[in-house]
């Protein structure tokens, strides 16, 4: 990131330990009392776990992003996402 992300809270742990996700503060701009310069990041979620950033990234590498991008681009979004 080139920078340190400050986290909010940590998600639950996978079997080997890991966390799996945190949640950080995009916009913190202090620590230890002095301002610090960061780019605004859109991530409000981390994945941590290695094993599920692999698992990911080999989802995403198999068109996953495409696929779902043209369901909403065709209006397929199922019901549960509606609510």
């Amino acid at each position: 990131l080139g920078y340190r992300p400050y986290p909010l809270a940590v998600g639950a742990r996978c079997v080997h330990g890991h966390p799996q996700a945190f949640v950080w503060d995009p916009l913190a701009r202090f620590h230890g009392g002095r301002a610090r310069r960061a780019p605004l990041d859109s991530g409000l979620f981390r994945l941590s776990c290695p094993l599920l950033v692999q698992a990911v990234d080999r989802w995403e590498a198999e068109g996953a992003v495409r696929q779902l991008q043209a369901e909403v681009d065709e209006g397929r979004v199922s019901e549960c996402s509606r609510a």
